[in-house]
């Protein structure tokens, strides 16, 4: 979720730096992208005045040079080449782009009027497909022309029908009413014009709360990216479309709103820190949020405003970035599109009012004589540059831009430098999951598609039999005709009177193909999108909101779902984690009561447990107790007492107890949770209540992990790249961060590395159960293993969903040692991933347990139900989950997927030979119970249903090639089927396994 890195080039390196801990890929791609483009810009620069030098003095100092007349270039570093260079080189590679800050436009990207050659679009996002003035052409040319499979019948019968209305207006085919003959045609283009244009018009309003939502650039300065006046000459000409010099009506609107409301960013002095500037005088600057007239708010400094973005940097005292003075690769050149102080830096003097403001900047600010990385002390500017509120749609390629809470990000984006202290930046990614509109055809449109093919084809063998007898009796002799039908024929030619025929009976027989038909579907379509948009079986009371259909095809696939395919977390329940039991050294703590228990109390037919609203008020009068005895041993400043869910007195008293050895065992324990993790601490209200704290995360387990430590006595408090700050009891205690080893879905833990108060190294891990125990020490006591993994099987029992904590100590030359092969790995172009999960799996072993950890994901309202009433509409459901098997199992329960009546047939295989052999004996099983499968044993025993758990080591096995058709077999004919631990690769093959193998209609739901 965040990561730092260091910005200054070092040719040494420094393997042992503490301050190393980085996001391999984010370095490697954002040096690329930033430091080394820099570089390469200035290299060329100085290979072009080479060029020209010596081509000035060829003629008289020929080939060779004296050592004292040698160029700039000469005494260049010469390293690697950047990645990006190289791609540009590849043929039918995508071109780089090339952004210039500050820095003229090379000549060869100019055009002859000084602006670039190359036309970038501006950040405007547009869905749509019309505008009013080209709705109705650009309409009409699409109903005539689909280019999607999903339509292109329709446009067949279109033009079809558009061919009928043309030959009908000439009399010699014999039209009784062609004005008549084109209305259904009429109708069916204005109704699908009317449905696409509200379609379209849906779109376009949510295209506007985008491109109008308010954004920060830099204004007042020259972005060389852009064409000083990107207006036509024709818009030049009659004096419309946006001047350089223009205010747009839109940006005028926003900025006269938030003058209304009161607000207005602006530079103010900040007295805390100042700034030395290259003139010598000292200048500070913040961004801040206040009223129109400066009074009545509390203003913001830079340190508080929380940038955004794709890349983030690390300012430290080491490792400044811009670089030193005297390095030739900081120039002011640079490829990005960037926000915050470098905007600052770039565009105007640190004059009085006008520096920046960063502890971070003094060291190399204070040093600089010369140039510094993007910054050149020695240009003059004039110094107008000023931040400037405008819309998201008025950004351009080149624009330095600034970032604060809940802005959007533009696409492309470098960051230069954040308002964070030690340079971090945060993007959260929730709503970053795109719409797409990938639905095939439906198999109504397949089908009525099919009968149309089909009437056609009989209405052209009609026409064609009767021109050709037409044509035949035209051609006889002697007959009747030439009595009672004389002047009857419109040519002497047999051929043409036959043509003239035909065509007369095809508007005679055009019924067949019939023209209403499309209408009729589209009619019938809009009715049904209004009644799943009024019904109020589908309305959700909580958020007050009905269904809404984002497609009036919606309609298409109704009551043709077989198979559903679905996540459990976030799906069958509300991915709100609650910390509800755990497992310290051999002994369990935790006194509340899952849904998952009741379940399984039910089903056994027990009646020891309380209702729901006596176990309530149990464990309140059991929380109240905790708290008095925590309260008594130590002050917990930062304690929630609403959001404690971990109610156990019995580990108050154990805390309390000095004299325990157990107390011991719970400090480390709690102490892993605080550490051992990836969430940010937040204090929403640092002035009114300093000690009220929040955790984001990458995931809900994590933060109900540490939010838990920190009820308990053991919050976690910041965190910097200088160290990890936590309270243990009441008494501060700061860890100096080393490493952190993510967690992902193949390796199913994470690690980090810290150096402890006392300066001893520690590894942290946490993870899956399985993944922990096959990583443990040799001499890891047997005892411990056993109890741990006992409750952790308890606690799956109850659907909770468990993780071992663990750690180990490290020597300063294991770690050292280690940390070169990591990095290493780090910075390998091929095959990085595997390296680095490799170097992982060297420091991730020889590891003692502290104990488990049990989370509560509460199922959500009505599932239970909504599945029971699925199960009666005969169709099968396939959960897919990452969960333990036995949790699984129990949370099946829990919801109904699983029933007492049915037969449960768990797989779990550690070999293909047995996997063949558990699905083989699953469907002799089915075959048992059910017999041959004729039409009446499938009646007979219509009411016998079967279920299949299957854990991911066996799902590898069953999804293999020799095994994939007797699994697909067993699972097609079972009403439930759920797989566990499983990864978001085995659920995509799971589901094109059964989508392609059954040619059914399917709908997945989740990741």
């Amino acid at each position: 979720m965040s990561s730092f890195f260091r910005r200054q080039h070092n040719d040494q390196g420094d393997d042992t730096d503490e301050d190393n801990q980085v996001d391999p890929e984010l370095r490697l791609r954002t040096t690329q992208t930033a430091h080394s483009t820099i570089a390469e810009s200035i290299r060329q620069e100085n290979r072009r005045a080479a060029r020209r030098r010596k081509s000035r003095k060829w003629g008289s100092k020929g080939l060779f040079k004296p050592k004292h007349q040698r160029t700039v270039e000469d005494d260049l570093p010469r390293p690697t080449e950047p990645l990006e260079a190289a791609q540009d080189e590849q043929p039918g590679g995508p071109q780089r782009r090339r952004i210039h800050v500050n820095v003229p436009l090379p000549l060869e990207l100019q055009s002859s009027n000084g602006d670039p050659k190359t036309d970038y679009v501006r950040n405007k996002v547009r869905t749509t497909k019309y505008t009013l003035l080209t709705f109705v052409p650009k309409n009409l040319y699409e109903q005539f022309r689909r280019s999607s499979p999903r339509y292109a019948f329709t446009s067949v019968a279109n033009l079809y029908f558009l061919v009928l209305v043309v030959v009908q207006v000439w009399p010699i085919f014999g039209a009784a009413a062609p004005q008549v003959a084109m209305l259904p045609l009429v109708v069916i283009l204005l109704a699908t014009g009317a449905k696409d244009g509200v379609e379209d018009y849906r779109r376009s309003t949510l295209d506007d709360e985008v491109n109008n939502s308010a954004a920060t650039k830099l204004g007042a300065w020259r972005n060389v990216n852009q064409p000083r006046d990107p207006r036509t000459w024709l818009e030049k000409l009659l004096g419309i479309g946006s001047a350089p010099d223009r205010v747009t009506k839109g940006v005028r609107k926003l900025r006269e709103k938030e003058a209304a409301e009161g607000k207005n960013i602006v530079l103010v002095k900040n007295d805390s820190e100042s700034v030395t500037s290259p003139n010598g005088q000292d200048g500070t600057a913040s961004i801040s949020e206040s009223t129109l007239n400066g009074a009545g708010g509390r203003q913001r400094s830079l340190e508080d405003i929380q940038s955004v973005g794709s890349h983030s940097f690390s300012f430290d005292q080491t490792h400044n970035y811009p670089p030193i003075p005297g390095d030739p690769l900081g120039t002011s050149a640079a490829t990005l599109q960037a926000n915050v102080k470098d905007a600052i830096e770039q565009s105007g003097q640190f004059g009085k009012g006008m520096g920046y403001s960063t502890t971070s900047f003094k060291s190399s600010i204070k040093t600089s004589g010369g140039t510094l990385g993007v910054v050149d002390w020695s240009r003059q500017v004039p110094g107008t540059a000023r931040w400037e509120r405008t819309l998201w749609k008025k950004l351009e390629v080149g624009d330095i831009v600034l970032l604060r809470d809940n802005d959007q990000i533009p696409a492309d984006i470098v960051v230069l430098s954040t308002s964070d202290a030690d340079g971090l930046c945060y993007v959260e990614t929730k709503n970053l999951d795109g719409e797409t509109n990938l639905k095939p055809r439906s198999k109504i449109e397949k089908e009525t598609n099919f009968n149309v093919i089909m009437n056609f084809i009989i209405l052209m063998c009609m026409v064609v039999l009767t021109a050709v007898v037409n044509g035949y009796y035209d051609g006889k002799r002697n007959t009747s005709a030439a009595v009672y039908e004389i002047d009857a024929d419109v040519s002497s030619s047999h051929v043409l009177n036959a043509v003239v025929t035909g065509v007369s009976c095809l508007i005679a027989f055009q019924n067949i193909v019939p023209a209403s038909l499309y209408i009729s579907i589209e009619i019938v379509k809009t009715i049904q999108a209004y009644f799943i948009n009024q019904d109020i079986d589908m309305y959700y009371e909580p958020y007050d909101t009905c269904c809404v259909p984002k497609t009036w095809n919606i309609s298409d696939d109704l009551g043709q779902i077989e198979y559903i395919f679905s996540d459990k977390t976030g799906t069958l329940t509300q991915n709100v984690m609650e910390f509800q039991k755990c497992s310290v050294h051999g002994v369990a703590y935790g006194e509340g009561i899952t849904e998952a228990m009741r379940g399984q109390a039910k089903r056994e037919g027990r009646s020891d447990l309380m209702s729901p609203v006596e176990q309530g008020r149990k464990l309140e009068v059991q929380k109240e107790e905790m708290l008095q005895k925590m309260s008594k041993a130590f002050k917990n400043r930062y304690l929630r007492p609403d959001q404690l869910t971990l109610v156990s007195p019995q580990l108050a008293e154990d805390l309390s107890d000095r004299s325990n050895p157990q107390r011991s065992h719970l400090i480390a324990f709690f102490r892993a949770l605080a550490i051992c993790h990836t969430v940010l601490a937040e204090k929403k209200e640092p002035q009114e209540r300093p000690f009220l704290l929040d955790y984001k995360a990458e995931s809900p387990d994590e933060a109900a992990l540490v939010a838990a430590a920190r009820d308990v006595g053991f919050p976690f408090v910041n965190k910097t790249s200088q160290g990890i700050d936590i309270e243990v009891m009441g008494q501060a205690e700061r860890y100096i961060p080393l490493k952190v080893l993510e967690f992902n879905s193949t390796r199913k833990r994470m690690s980090v590395i810290v150096r402890n108060p006392e300066g001893k190294i520690i590894l942290y891990c946490k993870g899956a159960d399985s993944v922990i125990y096959a990583r443990l020490a040799a001499d890891h006591d047997q005892e411990l293993k056993e109890a741990t993994a006992k409750d952790m099987e308890t606690f799956a029992n109850g659907g909770l969903r468990t993780l071992c904590i663990s750690y180990r100590y490290l020597t300063e030359e294991e770690y050292f040692e280690w940390s070169r092969t990591y990095d290493a790995a780090a910075a390998a172009v091929k095959d990085r991933e595997d390296e680095i999960e490799r170097a992982a799996a060297l420091i991730e072993r020889g590891l003692y347990i502290l104990g488990a950890t049990a989370l509560e994901d509460k199922l959500q309202e009505g599932v239970p139900e909504a599945i029971e009433t699925l199960h009666q509409a005969g169709i099968k459901l396939w959960i897919l989950t990452g969960d333990k098997l036995q949790t699984a199992i129990e949370i099946g329960y829990s919801c109904n997927l699983l029933k007492n009546d049915m037969e449960v047939m768990i797989l779990s295989a550690d070999s293909a030979d047995a996997a063949r052999m558990q699905i083989e004996g699953g469907l002799n099983k089915i075959a048992s119970v059910l017999g041959p499968p004729t039409r009446e044993t499938m009646q007979a025993n219509v009411k016998r249903s079967f279920a299949v758990v299957i854990d991911g080591d066996t799902l590898r096995y069953a999804l293999d090639e020799s095994l994939k058709p007797l699994f697909l077999n067993l699972g097609t004919q079972c009403d439930t089927v759920v797989c566990c631990r499983v990864s978001p690769a085995q659920k995509a093959l799971t589901v094109k396994l059964v989508k392609e193998g059954r040619n059914a209609m399917t709908l997945s739901i989740g990741d």
